[in-house]
């Protein structure tokens, strides 16, 4: 999933890449067997992409990583 702040636009640069506005937000769920195992998240900020990583246990919970 891609969050991009409001008022804000992704951009396609020359060369076809996208370049996202500060502030986007980048999900993506793995899941095993239908159930989730992991969350990963990266947030842009106007220095880098901050990165995050969530560990679900078998109640669905997160486990600290």
């Amino acid at each position: 999933m891609i969050s991009i702040p409001l008022k804000k636009k992704l951009i396609i640069t020359d060369n076809g890449l996208p370049r996202f506005p500060d502030g986007t937000v980048l999900f993506k769920t793995f899941l095993q067997a239908g159930i989730k195992i992991e969350t990963r998240v990266l947030l842009k900020t106007t220095a880098a992409w901050e990165t995050g990583t969530y560990i679900l246990d078998d109640a669905q919970h997160r486990r600290p990583s």
